[in-house]
């Protein structure tokens, strides 16, 4: 039959136990500053995609008014 481990023992493997619980903390810490990163950078992407499609709506838009506007043009031309 084994010894039960000594205060001493004890006291050893419960400092050992807490570097190890700090060490995968600061590692825990990491991962999430890198996924708030991430997540940052997705929606500033998300957003200067959105801006893009605007543009190009705006483009559109632009380009359909001339084209009314030559319809419109041609319509009042005497035939």
């Amino acid at each position: 039959m084994t010894e039960p481990p000594t205060l001493e023992k004890v006291v050893q493997l419960l400092d050992s136990l807490a570097v190890t619980v700090a060490t995968e903390m600061q590692g825990v810490k990491g991962e999430i500053a890198g996924l708030r990163t991430e997540m940052r950078t997705g929606f500033a992407n998300v957003d200067r995609r959105f801006a893009d499609v605007d543009r190009r709506f705006a483009d559109v838009d632009r380009r359909l008014g001339r084209i009314e506007s030559r319809v419109e043009d041609l319509e009042r031309r005497p035939a």
